[in-house]
């Protein structure tokens, strides 16, 4: 857990998140190394396709490429074997900001971020590969 935030602190953020989400978002109590895990949701939609999402367990010291490996797993299961394309995860709010997270970025403690800065968002994979279309 990143120092700028001590335990009890991270507990408080913990809590606060807690009471804005059902229960199958809910974050645990984090351990004495201040890591905690949570249930995420993650959108990926192909060329053509209709948007399909996933959840999954994530730990706060899950880095985005071990997200993104476990994402591939889910999404893509059948296409393990073959060329994997290059994929991101990206931060989309409400007010269409968005921004992609670094491969070292740790997409847990990204998304406990929103609620201390009162915004709301979610996670894209995205295929770096494809031509993006602009979404509005």
């Amino acid at each position: 857990m990143s120092n700028q935030i001590n335990l009890q602190q991270l507990k408080r953020l913990i809590a606060q998140w807690n009471e804005n989400r059902i229960e199958l978002f809910s974050l645990s109590e984090p351990n004495e190394h201040g890591e905690f895990h949570g249930v995420m949701r993650f959108y990926f939609q192909e060329p053509g396709e209709k948007v399909s999402t996933k959840c999954i367990r994530v730990s706060s010291s899950a880095t985005t490429n071990n997200v993104i490996d476990a994402l591939i797993e889910k999404f893509h299961p059948d296409m393990k074997m073959l060329s994997i394309p290059n994929y991101s995860i990206w931060e989309v709010h409400e007010n269409g900001e968005e921004r992609k997270l670094l491969a070292d970025e740790r997409p847990l403690i990204v998304q406990l971020t929103w609620h201390k800065d009162d915004r709301e968002g979610r996670f894209l994979l995205r295929n770096d590969d494809e031509k993006r279309l602009s979404s509005s």
